[in-house]
């Protein structure tokens, strides 16, 4: 949706798909707690629930990485430092969590609110990595998340 959203602005150029955006990240961020567990994206069938690596678990994985991504197409198409500053915070919150609790000498889990049990995989390891370019461009510059 976010990655949508920005894509329609730059071709469009209409002001309404960065409001709409906006106001679907807004909700992520700081309304829903389906999708957060103490500030952290969550996913909520397989993440408290240390699913087992069936396809359909690994596309449940998949949106921590593919709403991250989609943050940062947003934030580049809006172009906006107003607008950055609203989430940078939280940007930085979720690399810190992973950094924290996903990484281990196996690799980077899936789950990033908790240290274990973890699921080590590709899928863990390419949205952690869309999470850490996100707050690498647009994360909190005050100490959160180094790199």
């Amino acid at each position: 949706m976010l990655a949508a959203a920005a894509a329609l602005f730059m071709a469009t150029g209409k002001q309404t798909y960065l409001t709409s955006g906006n106001e679907t990240l807004y909700a992520l961020v700081f309304g829903s707690t389906k999708l957060e567990m103490d500030g952290i994206l969550f996913e909520q069938s397989c993440d408290a629930n240390a699913c087992t690596e069936t396809s359909e678990e690994s596309d449940r994985w998949a949106f921590k990485g593919i709403t991250m991504r989609g943050v940062q197409y947003f934030l580049d198409a809006a172009n906006n430092p107003d607008l950055t500053a609203i989430y940078s915070a939280w940007i930085g919150f979720q690399a810190a969590a992973i950094t924290k609790n996903a990484v281990s000498s196996d690799g980077i889990g899936n789950v990033w609110y908790r240290s274990s049990p973890q699921k080590i995989n590709s899928i863990g390891e390419i949205s952690a990595i869309s999470a850490g370019n996100a707050a690498v461009k647009y994360g909190a510059n005050d100490g959160t998340f180094t790199c």
